[in-house]
């Protein structure tokens, strides 16, 4: 075996390794979120679920601002360790709420105030932790591959990384159907300590070869500021970033309101029953996601990235019609059917975006920033959107996230236009100089 071969193993298991972190930390991230505006709405906080939602994605894309900046002076490690520990700590928040509940302690903590304050700021703290989280992880991975193997080691990692849907599906579906809320957390926070403590013994990418150090000057934050102001900016980035925020838009859709839709489908008013039957269309929204890890980081390879991009947009419509159909018949199994639509599209999505940028932007940590920023400022809209809605009409909210969707889907592909013509232009100007070099 040659020493390429045993770096692109050893590479890949780092890759599986983190993966498998990944997997733990959001089998408790993911069963909550999936019914977290479910099972506050039970406990009598209505908004309190997409407020959450809404301070998660706004923090984010605020730090994503400056989260490139200060990715330089940290590790991929230490930028991992961090992100993942707040997580853990916003789930805490929800095992105080549910713990309030079931004792009905006489104490501050417990009353709404306290409540909504304690979630809300912790999700401000998950939005900074996500920043640099997904940031490192991205920059990770794709420093673990080499250009042949980008697609693959990014389809292997979120395929990995999607068996926390099927395992908080399963952990929802069980526990949420024999015990009660307060346990349904503490098996949460279980989880996500393993996570924090399994992060802290992953190990640096294996280099493919020697790697010469450059010494950067020491950035200031303003020149950060101006250095992601000018990647926003950048022509060529447009398409991609109307991509980014159609994919924020809709991915965003099915976690703040998905399990809602899938509540008004049950013929009983059980609070476990109805949390039962929401785990068992997370499970298959699992299976969906890791599906398309599977099959997006080959096709990713092998075919052009970007026309995979564009088929994966439209199946985010076909998810959408789905759930729209189920909100109008009450239908569970059409609830299923677009649960398993939208895992498919959640991580098709994100593997070709990173994908993309890795492949075609060189892995540029501003622009996975951006990535970051932009994504979630689309799904900050739809938050907003479902908070204000009435909750008794998720068809109105459905037909907002249909208009947004089409919008930037136009747009991507009117960027996209415009890329394809400067391209056009550039490979006649190259044509006329070959000529002109023969004629002399």
């Amino acid at each position: 075996m040659n020493h390429l071969e045993e770096t692109r193993k050893a590479n890949l298991f780092r890759v599986i390794y983190l993966a498998l972190c990944f997997m733990m930390l959001f089998t408790a991230y993911f069963a909550g979120q999936n019914l977290m505006t479910q099972i506050y709405k039970q406990l009598g906080y209505d908004n309190l679920g997409p407020l959450c939602f809404s301070t998660i994605f706004g923090v984010f894309a605020l730090t994503s601002i400056f989260s490139s900046h200060y990715y330089k002076k940290i590790s991929a490690k230490t930028g991992i360790v961090y992100g993942s520990s707040v997580y853990v700590l916003f789930i805490f928040a929800g095992t105080v709420a549910t713990y309030c509940d079931k004792y009905k302690p006489s104490t501050s903590i417990c009353s709404a105030s306290s409540i909504y304050a304690l979630n809300i700021i912790t999700a401000g703290f998950l939005g900074v932790g996500a920043a640099f989280l997904w940031l490192c992880q991205s920059t990770y991975v794709n420093a673990c591959a080499l250009e042949e193997t980008r697609g693959m080691f990014n389809g292997v990692f979120f395929s990995i990384f999607q068996i926390s849907q099927i395992l908080s599906g399963v952990i929802a579906t069980v526990v949420l159907g024999t015990m009660d809320q307060f346990s349904f957390y503490v098996v949460l926070v279980i989880f996500g300590g393993i996570a924090v403590t399994m992060f802290t013994l992953m190990k640096e990418p294996v280099p493919y070869g020697e790697v010469a150090k450059v010494e950067e000057r020491e950035e200031t934050i303003n020149e950060a500021l101006v250095e992601f102001g000018r990647t926003i900016r950048e022509n060529k980035y447009r398409f991609l970033y109307m991509a980014i925020i159609f994919t924020g838009v809709g991915t965003s859709f099915y976690a703040s309101t998905l399990g809602t839709i899938v509540g008004t489908t049950a013929d009983s008013v059980d609070p476990q029953v109805i949390n039962k039957m929401t785990g068992y269309v997370f499970i298959v929204l699992a299976l969906g996601a890791i599906s398309a890890g599977i099959t997006i980081g080959k096709l990713a390879d092998k075919y052009d990235k970007v026309k995979v991009l564009i088929g994966t947009m439209i199946a985010v419509e076909i998810a959408l019609f789905l759930t729209f159909m189920t909100s109008l018949q009450k239908s569970f199994p059409l609830a299923t059917i677009s649960g398993a639509f939208w895992g498919y599209v959640d991580s098709a999505l994100n593997t070709l975006i990173v994908v993309i940028i890795g492949s075609r932007f060189n892995s540029s940590p501003q622009v996975f920033s951006a990535y970051r920023f932009l994504a979630n400022v689309g799904a900050t809209f739809t938050t907003i959107c479902a908070t204000f809605v009435p909750k008794d009409n998720p068809i109105m909210l459905i037909v907002i996230i249909a208009a947004a969707l089409v919008t930037f889907q136009s747009l991507f592909f009117s960027q996209l236009a415009r890329e394809g013509e400067k391209s056009n232009y550039v490979k006649l100007e190259e044509q006329k100089l070959m000529v002109e070099l023969k004629n002399i």
